[in-house]
């Protein structure tokens, strides 16, 4: 898991597939209409924004992606995200290939809990289990954020 400040992305990865990814974050903003987005020079990997009112942490699905990597960015309102080690839990529904998921049953042990506000991105490789729209004290209930699904084999060092 990454979570860091939106202005340091670009020092994660420098390669063209990276910058493709900082220019289409550049053209998102709270005004960018709900829907899925292909995000372009980037082979299979597309956005959805969506928005939603956020919820207790315990009404909220646990998740892990094993072709994709995810990187979460509130437009509008925050969201907790809590994070898991994935090799920590019980699966509650096997993987499924179409919607590139393994969903887990509620853990024993406390994951990490992190704030998503506009400014900040997360990002969650195959092994970070994360549950998302997680209703964060003071915060307003309704979050406006855009997801992008950057295929695994992409970030991938060619030889």
């Amino acid at each position: 898991m990454i979570h860091d400040s939106l202005d340091r992305f670009q020092l994660y990865n420098a390669s063209p597939l990276w910058n493709q990814i900082i220019k289409f974050i550049d053209g998102l903003d709270d005004g960018t209409q709900d829907g899925q987005y292909d995000i372009p020079g980037v082979k299979d990997a597309f956005a959805r924004v969506m928005t939603y009112d956020t919820k207790d942490a315990a009404e909220g699905i646990l998740e892990a992606h094993d072709r994709f990597v995810d990187v979460h960015l509130s437009l509008d309102g925050a969201e907790g995200i809590e994070v898991f080690e994935r090799d920590e839990l019980e699966e509650k529904e096997s993987y499924n290939q179409e919607s590139d998921a393994t969903f887990y049953k509620e853990p024993v042990q406390a994951g990490v809990l992190i704030c998503n506000y506009p400014g900040r991105f997360s990002l969650f490789w195959p092994w970070d289990a994360h549950r998302t729209q997680v209703r964060m004290k003071d915060a307003e209930d309704t979050c406006k954020k855009a997801v992008l699904k950057i295929p695994l084999s992409a970030l991938r060092p060619t030889t």
